[in-house]
Formats: C-alpha cells, sequence, structure tokens
C-alpha cells in the first residue's frame, strides 16, 4: 500500500496507457534532479486497466501484488525487469530491482545507478513502480531504462518505463535576513494539532494554505519553493545555556538547520528570562527534554499548500498543555510566519474504559529457562493493524498496561530497545527483581518482527507468563495477547554436542573511528539457505566460551548475550564471547532478516589489525549448526566485492589417485557476465581461494589452488584441485580416514564481482554415499548431510539419500 508519507515524498507521477490486450505493453515515464539520497516517483497506471489486460479483475489482481510486496520472501514471483526475475540478491523495496543503467538487475552495490520498486493503492486503484536513483551516481541527461513484466493468470503485461534525470534549474535565493526582529513579515498563516499524549513516535499530518504566498514573498521562480524548500524554511533556535534560574532562552537569531527528518525540527520548550516556560518552543537536536517534531515539510505548487507531519517525543508531553513552534518562510528580509500548535487532550479514561477495540490476534512463544538475555521473535500483522485502526502503518502506537490497568507512559527496556519490562502478572515494570520478561519491537516504529526475552534466571520450566500489547491510533486499540510458556530442558541438546553442518565465511572491512560504534558493512546468510541446512530460520546464535571457563565446567558454545541489540557477543581478541569496554568487536543478529551487524570498540583498533571470531546459528531441537567464520579487516579505504551468486560443492579426493568430477561454470560465467571459455582461458586470473578471511591472489583454472589441513587457502597445501577440459582433478598428498570432510572457500572474482564456492573435501567413501546412483545405491540407503557427512538419525531438514536430495520433515 502507497502511505501517505510516501505519496508527500512523489516528485512525479506520470500515466501513459497504451492497449489493453493479453500482451498490453504499458508505457511511463518519470523526472528527478540528481539526488543524494534515495527519495523516489512514482509511474503510476490504472489497476483496473491492467487487470483487463490480464484477464482478471482490479481486486483479484490488487491483492496478489499487495501479497508480493509485502512478503518476506515472495511465493509466486510476479515481476521481472528486462527478462531477469525478482532474487533475494536483487532487492530494492517491495521485492523490485536495483539495476544499472539499461535496466539489467544488478542488486544494491558499486554497479547499481537506480531502483524500480512495485506498489499498489488498492483504494486508489492504482499500480505504481516507484524509481529513483543510487545517491550520488546519476546526473544530468542521464536515463535509467527498463522494461517489467507482471506475470499473473497465465498471462504478461509489459510496462516501458524510463527514469529521466534532469539539470536542476538554478535559482537565485536572496541573502536572507536571519534575526527574527530584522524580519519583515509579509503574512501569516497557523495551524491546530490536537493529540493524545503519546509513548511512541508516530505522527499525524499537518497541512496548511499558503497559496498567497509566492506572490506575498515576490518569488518569480516558484520551482524554488518545492526545489530549495530547504533553503528557505527556519525556525527560532534554543540556546543551550544557563540562565539565572536553569533552562535556556530562545536565540535571537534563525535556523534552518534541520534535526528531524527531511524539512524538519525538534522542539524544546524555552523560557522567559525569569525562567518561566511560557508555551513555545524552538529547534533541538533530539534528546529527552524535547516536546515534539515537524518533518517531511514540502510545498505543493498546485495547491499551494505547505505540508508535513507531526509527532511526540515519547512520554515527553502531558494532557492540556499547550505548545507552538514559530516558523519562517525567508526571502530576503521578506518572511511568511507560520505557527503550528499542539494542543495535548486528555483521554476519557487513562486505560482503555471507553477506548473501541478494532481487533486481536494472539501468539504463543515457547522458550526454555534462560540464562541470558536471548529473544525469540514474533511478528504481528502490521498491515492488518493499520487497516483496523483506521490509519496507515508508521501512524500508531506501541503500549501496554501497568499495574493500575493504565495505559504505560514510555518504555522501560532502555532508550535502544524501545520496549517494556513486564512483572510476573504481565504489567509493565522497570528492569530488577519484579521483571520476569520482555518485549521489544525492531525500532521505535518498526512493529512487524517483536522480540520477547527473560530476565535471567526468574522464570522455570513450567511458568507461563502473558501480557496484552496494545496498538493505539487515538480511542482505538488492537490487542495482541502473548503467552510465554517456560519449557523443560529435558532432551534440549547439550551445547557440547552441536554439530557443525555446513561453514561459511564472511569478510567486513571497517575504517577504525575513534568515537563510532557501527560499522557500516553488513552481512546475510539467506534464510532459505538456512533452512536447507539445519531444518530452520529460527535459529538460536551462540558463541565460543572462554576455555578458561570451559574449564570451570561451562559448555563451549554460550549463547550468554553482551552486545544489544540481543542476541548478539562483544568478543575479544581471541574470539571468545565477552563483556563489553575491552573487546574489540561486537556482533548482532537479527532473526527475522538473517543478517548480521558489527560493532568496533571506539579507539581500540588500528589500520593493519585483523579481527577472527566464530559464531554459530543453531537449530536448538536437533543440534545441528552453521558455523560463520567472522574477519573484520581494519583498513583505511573500503574496497567491497558484489557477490553474484554462490554454490555448495563437494569434492573427493583420494591419496592414491587423482579423482575426476565434472564441474559445471556455466553459472559461474553467466553470474560474472562472461563467457565460460573466457572464464577459463590461459591468460585469466580469476580463480582465488580463502585464507585468513581474505581471497589469494587469482591463478589460472589449470593451476588450480591447494589447501592446507585448517581449510587455508595454501600453495603449498595437500589437498588440492585444478580444471581441464571442463572437469575438475582433485588429491591429497596425505593419507585421510573413511569419514574425513575439510571445509574450503573459493571464488571466481572479475573486478568488484565475486561468485564463491562453499566447498568440502571428501574422502572417496563419503563421495560415493552422496553420487552413487543405481540398484546399488538403492540397496544402500545411507542418508548425508548436504555437507557429506553421513547421518544416521537424521532430524528435520534437507539431505541426500541414493544421490538425489530430500527433504525430512
Amino acid at each position: 500500500m502507497i502511505t501517505t508519507h510516501l505519496r508527500n515524498l512523489l516528485t512525479a507521477v506520470i500515466c501513459i496507457f497504451a492497449g489493453a490486450t493479453a500482451q498490453a505493453q504499458f508505457t511511463g515515464s518519470a523526472e528527478q534532479y540528481p539526488t543524494t539520497g534515495y527519495e523516489g516517483s512514482a509511474i503510476s497506471f490504472d489497476l483496473a486497466e491492467v487487470a483487463t489486460a490480464l484477464g482478471t479483475d482490479a481486486a483479484t489482481l490488487g491483492a496478489a501484488i499487495s501479497e508480493y510486496v509485502s512478503a518476506e520472501t515472495p511465493a509466486t514471483i510476479l515481476f521481472a525487469a528486462n527478462g531477469t526475475e525478482w532474487a533475494a540478491e536483487l532487492e530494492a523495496a517491495n521485492h523490485g530491482f536495483w539495476m544499472a543503467a539499461d535496466g539489467t538487475p544488478v542488486g544494491w552495490g558499486d554497479t547499481s545507478v537506480w531502483y524500480c520498486s512495485p506498489d499498489v493503492d488498492e483504494e486508489f486503484s492504482t499500480l505504481a513502480f516507484n524509481v529513483g536513483q543510487m545517491p550520488g551516481v546519476m546526473a544530468a541527461g542521464d536515463k535509467g531504462q527498463t522494461t517489467i513484466t507482471l506475470k499473473f493468470n497465465e498471462k504478461e503485461a509489459t510496462f516501458a518505463l524510463t527514469l529521466n534525470v534532469i539539470a536542476k534549474p538554478e535559482y537565485n535565493i536572496p541573502e536572507p535576513t536571519v534575526i527574527e526582529k530584522d524580519l519583515n513579515i509579509v503574512g501569516t498563516a497557523e495551524v491546530t494539532v490536537e493529540q493524545y499524549p503519546r509513548s511512541g513516535y508516530e505522527s499525524d499530518p499537518i497541512e496548511v494554505d499558503l497559496g498567497d504566498l509566492p506572490a506575498k514573498l515576490g518569488i518569480d521562480q516558484i520551482g524554488v519553493l518545492t526545489d530549495e524548500l530547504g533553503q528557505i524554511v527556519y525556525t527560532t533556535w534554543y540556546n543551550n545555556g544557563d540562565i539565572e534560574l536553569g533552562g535556556g532562552l530562545k536565540k535571537d537569531s534563525l535556523t534552518n538547520g534541520y534535526t528531524a527528518g527531511g524539512v524538519g525540527f525538534w522542539y524544546r520548550p524555552v523560557q522567559n528570562e525569569v525562567g518561566e516556560e511560557y508555551g513555545e518552543v524552538s529547534a533541538t537536536d533530539w534528546g529527552a527534554d524535547d516536546k515534539f517534531f515537524i518533518e517531511s515539510m514540502a510545498y505543493d505548487i498546485e495547491t499551494g499548500k505547505l505540508s508535513g507531519v507531526l509527532g511526540q517525543y515519547p512520554g515527553s508531553c502531558n494532557a492540556n498543555e499547550k505548545w507552538y513552534a514559530v516558523l519562517y518562510l525567508i526571502w530576503g528580509n521578506k518572511a511568511y510566519q507560520l505557527r503550528v500548535n499542539l494542543n495535548l487532550i486528555e483521554r476519557e479514561t487513562e486505560g482503555l474504559e471507553g477506548m473501541t477495540k478494532v481487533g486481536e490476534a494472539e501468539f504463543v512463544i515457547e522458550q526454555y529457562p534462560a540464562t541470558s538475555y536471548a529473544t525469540s521473535p514474533f511478528h504481528p500483522d502490521v498491515d492488518a493493524i493499520a487497516e483496523a485502526l483506521g490509519t496507515e502503518v508508521g501512524y500508531f502506537s506501541y503500549n501496554a498496561l501497568d499495574d493500575e490497568n493504565s495505559i504505560a507512559p514510555g518504555y522501560t527496556t532502555g532508550a535502544t530497545e524501545y520496549g517494556y519490562w513486564f512483572n510476573r502478572e504481565g504489567y509493565v515494570t522497570t528492569w530488577g527483581d519484579n521483571a520476569f520478561f520482555y518485549i521489544n519491537p525492531a525500532s521505535q516504529t518498526d512493529f512487524s518482527t517483536m522480540n520477547i526475552g527473560q530476565y535471567p534466571g526468574h522464570l522455570s520450566a513450567g511458568d507461563k507468563v502473558e501480557t496484552n500489547l496494545l496498538f493505539i491510533k487515538d480511542d482505538k486499540y488492537y490487542n495482541i495477547h502473548v503467552v510465554l510458556n517456560i519449557i523443560s530442558e529435558e532432551g534440549k541438546p547439550d551445547p557440547n554436542d552441536f554439530k557443525s553442518v555446513a561453514t561459511r565465511s564472511a569478510v567486513i572491512q571497517a575504517i577504525p573511528l575513534a568515537e563510532a560504534y557501527t560499522i557500516e558493512q553488513t552481512w546475510t546468510i539467506a534464510l532459505d539457505q538456512l533452512e536447507s541446512l539445519i531444518g530452520t530460520t529460527d535459529a538460536t546464535l551462540y558463541g565460543l566460551t572462554n576455555p578458561d571457563k570451559v574449564a570451570e565446567g561451562e559448555a563451549k558454545y554460550t549463547d550468554s548475550y553482551s552486545c544489544t541489540p540481543y542476541p548478539g557477543f562483544w568478543l575479544n581478541n581471541d574470539g571468545y564471547a565477552d563483556s563489553w569496554g575491552s573487546s574489540p568487536v561486537g556482533i548482532t543478529y537479527e532473526v527475522a532478516s538473517g543478517e548480521f551487524t558489527f560493532y568496533q570498540m571506539p579507539g581500540l583498533n588500528n589500520v593493519g589489525d585483523v579481527f577472527k571470531a566464530p559464531l554459530y546459528l543453531v537449530n536448538v531441537e536437533t543440534g545441528n549448526m552453521v558455523t560463520i567464520n567472522f574477519t573484520v579487516q581494519f583498513v583505511d579505504v573500503i574496497k567491497t566485492y558484489e557477490e553474484v551468486g554462490s554454490e555448495n560443492v563437494v569434492i573427493p579426493v583420494s591419496m592414491e589417485k587423482d579423482c575426476v568430477i565434472d564441474f559445471d561454470l556455466a553459472p559461474a560465467a553467466e553470474a560474472l557476465g562472461v563467457t565460460v571459455d573466457e572464464l577459463s582461458a590461459e591468460s585469466s586470473r580469476y580463480l582465488k581461494g580463502l585464507a585468513g578471511g581474505v581471497y589469494s591472489e587469482g591463478v589460472n583454472i589449470e593451476t588450480g589452488l591447494g589447501f592446507d589441513a585448517n581449510g587455508e587457502c595454501n600453495s603449498q597445501g595437500d589437498y588440492f584441485f585444478y580444471f581441464e577440459d571442463g572437469k575438475m582433478y582433485t588429491g591429497t598428498s596425505t593419507d585421510i580416514p573413511e569419514d574425513f570432510l575439510l571445509p574450503v572457500q573459493f571464488a571466481f572474482n572479475i573486478d568488484d564481482k565475486i561468485y564463491v564456492y562453499y566447498a568440502n573435501f571428501v574422502s572417496e567413501a563419503v563421495y560415493s554415499g552422496i553420487k552413487t546412483v543405481g540398484n546399488e545405491a538403492k540397496a544402500d540407503n545411507r542418508i548425508f548431510d548436504i555437507s557429506g557427512r553421513q547421518v544416521t538419525k537424521p532430524t528435520r531438514g534437507l539431505y541426500i539419500q541414493n544421490g538425489k536430495k530430500v527433504v525430512i520433515k
């Protein structure tokens, strides 16, 4: 669904229709100036006309597209760009495409130029393609072109789309007068917003008619009001300096230094010269003393209206308060004054009495008794909640009840978590002896993923706690009942018995900084791949326990998290889970997306430092886990590779002879944009092996690669392979056991693109159990995981039996 906020950001909407046959061709274009952000423009089409072309109706087609764009991973792929269907590595918003200028999907990265994302507004019967640029890449005169194919009802509709980048006009903006008392006020306007006190950052749209603004300010080039609004809108400015009775005055001068999103400001009350607050607020940075924000201001030339959104700092406002901010649109010494009033109104009751419940849902979560702050995710249907509340996603709040059945005034789990602690009875409390469990949303405005965890040691097997989460808009609420059952650890795999069934390597580059914590690069494991490896996507993150603690009786693997947002670890120089402070690197994991985020301890790392640590994603029902070997390199300049594809391969080796296997290089060549002949040419040096988290220098495929007993690429290693005449030849110079398995990693790298192979060297005995097909294999019936290990008691997941992939549920 296209949100109101998104509509306010659209800079061009052009609809051009042609034909309504089964193979209809729809054509549209949009214009944008070169951008430094990801702002989009919409190319819109009549949904009913598109539906007719596909032999269906608008409601059916709209529902299918809505399901596609809102799904975490689409069950059915509806869209293709220049003939390439959507895939996760190509992802733009709403399962669209990041593309090169010619519309070839390339995914987000160094080669991407622009994006195209589908969206649907069933209310207005509109199918839109939102298009926008990679910031700072396109210049005036550039264009992006693609053909999007929509496949539905066994028919196709094609959309020829063009994004034209045009030069921004040059505006002669006069030097502004920024001393408030010196302004020549030529017009005034006022808008009042009424809100209940809020405990979240949800906002309401505001709009005021300024149709006489251009004439009164004497603006000839009216386009300046849309293109350069940020240079024209000013507001009063908060002075942080103390006065005799404390607090702060507003400054004499005005500011257009924006502190909220887009053109916008955070506002804090100011005082008069005797220290009294009198209702006016002035711009400042975000902080707990703020009252509200105004952001995303935009001017519509056609209607003459100035729009934006207004929201509160959570828990800062009280009923019956009245605050106002003064803004100015300045042209030279002329100014148009706008006063924005926020009136806080009182609910009839502090609890739910007098409010209307518009919907409900229930989630039941099972956890073992906790020894850490580990969480489990659950996923409210935020679209359904918004629809029931009569609003849109992002415009309702997340609340809970205190022990007096009143709506709790704010979050209790800390400034970075935006959630609540609950006591045993399920009422809001604070961290401490009375806290038993907590629930955090993914962010202060994203409630599509909620994470629930325990206070370590406060709940035992057999305990059951529950609470009600409230999603509120004005006098309506949507209730989600959450039940947390604490189950017995009987039968839970001992962490000492966890078994790694696959290995992945991730290399992250970071610039050492003296102040910042967050490292820009992230790394994601595909959830479908994770499920195929260990039989679940809801994996539990584990780290390595310090050997000193293992010697004292603790398990080798630990889930005692120390890095927020949980689950995550701060890791010491040896890669063991440790506490915040002296640990150089922290790593956290988001269960819902498979994304890892990295942190550095400011001032602790230097250029040239290389940090290594393994983490583990575990299916706690089976004990199977994926080992991820992380390497964080601290550099002065970051160079990234775009992973264009990957494969899992099993490579047999024998000391007695070279093994020969068929090996198809076509997928790698196609993904890298070359032919197989080019990939394997004698002069090529594209083949690289991983050692110490870094890929080696490239070699010719006939030269091949060697690996040592630790799986590190080493030209003198005992295990090797090379290619000749379309086949892979492999061998080893050392004796190996029948159950031998050695994980390694190699890749083909061309320019900034890389195609990765996650490989296992195995003995011929293991390999024959995977590859043998025929009567002998059918009589054998041995089962192997996809890494080549024989499995005697398979659990849920993907396996190989008699040379074929099988899924055990």
